[in-house]
Parts: C-alpha cells; sequence; structure tokens
C-alpha cells in the first residue's frame, strides 16, 4: 500500500482504517508502528495488509475551563449557561418526542397502502441524498445507494400523505 504524506487523522474517529487507532494511540512524533489491518476500498478491498505509519506532529485540543469568564461568551455566569444548556436539552427532547410522534402517525396512516413515487423526483433527491453522504457521489458504494433510495423514498411518501392529509382537513 502506498503512504498518503501529510494526511491528518483525528484519533478516535475510526474513519480511516481498522485498526488504526489502536496503532496510534500513545505514539509521539517522530514515531512510527506497522500493524494488519483490513483494506476498506481499492482494488484490494477485503484484504489483510501491513500498514506503517509514521507520526508527523500530534496536536492536542485544549479545552477552556469552565468558569465564569469561558460562560460569559454566552451567558452573564456559568450558573446561568447550565441553565441554558437545561433548557436547550429539554426543548430538543421535546422535539425529538413531536418526530417521533409524528413518524408514528405517518406510519399508521400508511399501513397497508402501496404510495408509489416519481421516478424523476426519486432519482433527483436520490443523486442529492448522495452528494451529502459522500465526496464523489459517483462512488457510492452499493450500501450508501440503497441507504439513499431508502431514505428518499420514505421522505416521498411521508410527504405525499401529509399533503393529502392537509388537503383533507
Amino acid at each position: 500500500v502506498d503512504s498518503q504524506e501529510g494526511v491528518s487523522y483525528e484519533l478516535g474517529s475510526n474513519t480511516m482504517l481498522d485498526g488504526l487507532d489502536e496503532a496510534l494511540d500513545g505514539l509521539s512524533a517522530g514515531e512510527e508502528t506497522t500493524f494488519e489491518g483490513t483494506l476498506e476500498a481499492g482494488e484490494h478491498e477485503g484484504q489483510k495488509a501491513t500498514v506503517k505509519v509514521k507520526v508527523n506532529s500530534v496536536k492536542a485540543e485544549e479545552l477552556p475551563e469552565l468558569n465564569d469568564e469561558f460562560a460569559s461568551e454566552a451567558s452573564d455566569t456559568l450558573d446561568e449557561l447550565k441553565a441554558d444548556i437545561r433548557k436547550a436539552a429539554a426543548q430538543d427532547a421535546e422535539g425529538r418526542q413531536a418526530t417521533e410522534a409524528r413518524d408514528a402517525f405517518i406510519a399508521k396512516l400508511q399501513e397497508g397502502l402501496e404510495i408509489p413515487v416519481p421516478k424523476g423526483v426519486k432519482a433527483n433527491m436520490v443523486e442529492e441524498q448522495l452528494k451529502g453522504m459522500t465526496p464523489d457521489p459517483e462512488k457510492a458504494t452499493k450500501e450508501q445507494k440503497a441507504q439513499a433510495e431508502e431514505t428518499v423514498e420514505k421522505d416521498l411518501r411521508d410527504q405525499m400523505v401529509l399533503d393529502a392529509l392537509a388537503e383533507k382537513l
């Protein structure tokens, strides 16, 4: 496997190669290691490979201390910031409950119905969905394409049911 110099990687993201996090954990700048991993893309996808990585630099995010000075950017005091966060979390929870109730209601309305979706609209929406899932929609995996189609079909059916209900009411 050819190495890629200058690639940034955030430890704990598990986004590049299986086993990379464990191999990099604890290494310092200038150190290198070798580990076995399964390739996840390319012509050798699914095959085991020996991967050698070198750490060029290590950067750590330093979080500010949680105090009134920090809180003053968003609120007056730390207690007020905590109260604001609690209020926002409660509103998020209420929003999730409303969405779940709406989804359950729509699912009940759709029981036993076959709702065909317009192919042209579906194709355009699938393309847009794939753009949000992968940098290059042309190289999307079968799983990504299937997920995009499933999401788009559900969204279209839900919207048609809601439109019909709104029209009726």
